[in-house]
């Protein structure tokens, strides 16, 4: 179906929401078996699964080609997100994902056959995961082609794995990515959330307030805070912002935990980088609040009219927008 699916509330049945264009803002939980699911938009351009709460389920959101942003998946039993095909150029972000066991983000085949499984341009970056049990990020079997995951937050607790892929487990985030190359910009640690269980205790579905009291909003100093691809949108963050987006699911919207005043990131090298004695390595780092001016937006205007510009570089128009006055 190519109808939008848009801010309802869905409990009980099989699968809550089987189908749909873009399924926007909806609070899915009690499915026997997937949330959100059946969710194949490759043909249609506008579709998207974003901005959800499910919990209660076996899985949570599963689908094939469609982008995946900015839902907050828990209390499920055998995957938060699980991604079947791929497509050419598909997102995994900004969601917060909690799991006990199974696999917080599942990549997997429709069959044995290699071909069956090629996430083309997949990017996995700005989640927050928490695995108290099975694999933070799991891929199941064939191949994956240009497989990008990076700038994660994983909170490993027990038995958790960082990940495994094609059947060979990796513990820690170091021999996930040594092996791989993923996520040497991510981290591990406590994302700090406000509290899971809510009021009463309990996570998830309870039968009373349904789950309306579970809080995974961030605590002001959460390692997820500012921890978003450098080269994410940010503007939707209340200031101070850091010039940066959170990790997770309220990162880059109106609700996102605020920044310190004042912050320094250093951007390479990374905490998981190899550097040999004597090696010259130049440092790259960003700051915010320091200044009095700082770069919102850039603007490409195309060549600059201005001969001298055009010989030197400069295809900027600077100093158009500013108000003089301010």
């Amino acid at each position: 179906s190519n109808a939008d699916v848009i801010g309802n509330e869905v409990s009980g049945g099989r699968e809550g929401i089987g189908g749909g264009n873009r399924i926007v803002g909806n609070r899915v939980y009690g499915a026997t078996d997937v949330g959100i699911g059946s969710v194949f938009g490759s043909a249609v351009g506008s579709a998207a699964i974003s901005g959800n709460v499910v919990y209660g389920t076996k899985i949570g959101i599963r689908t094939g080609s469609v982008s995946v942003d900015h839902n907050l998946v828990y209390d499920v039993t055998e995957a938060a997100i699980a991604v079947t095909l791929g497509s050419d150029l598909q997102f995994v972000e900004h969601n917060t994902l909690a799991i006990t066991t199974g696999a917080a983000l599942r990549l997997e085949g429709s069959g044995a056959a290699a071909e069956d499984f090629r996430f083309r341009n997949t990017r996995v970056r700005n989640n927050v995961i928490w695995a108290s049990g099975g694999d933070a990020i799991q891929v199941v079997n064939g191949s994956v082609t240009n497989l990008v995951s990076d700038y994660n937050l994983v909170f490993l607790e027990g038995p958790a794995r960082f990940g495994t892929y094609a059947g060979t487990g990796y513990a820690t985030r170091e021999a996930w990515s040594y092996a791989l190359g993923h996520d040497a910009n991510s981290r591990v640690g406590d994302p700090r959330f406000v509290n899971p269980e809510g009021a009463d205790g309990v996570l998830g579905f309870d039968g009373a307030d349904r789950g309306r009291d579970d809080d995974f909003r961030l605590l002001a100093g959460s390692p997820a805070t500012d921890l978003g691809d450098p080269a994410s949108l940010y503007f939707l963050e209340p200031g101070p912002n850091g010039a940066r987006a959170n990790a997770g699911h309220l990162g880059n919207t109106k609700d996102a935990t605020p920044s310190a005043a004042e912050t320094v990131f250093l951007l390479s090298p990374h905490g998981l980088a190899k550097l040999e004695m004597g090696e010259t390595r130049a440092i790259d780092w960003s700051s915010s609040g320091l200044a009095a001016w700082r770069s919102v937006a850039l603007l490409d205007l195309g060549p600059a009219s201005n001969p001298a510009q055009a010989a030197d570089g400069r295809w900027w128009i600077t100093e158009t927008f500013r108000d003089p006055a301010t």
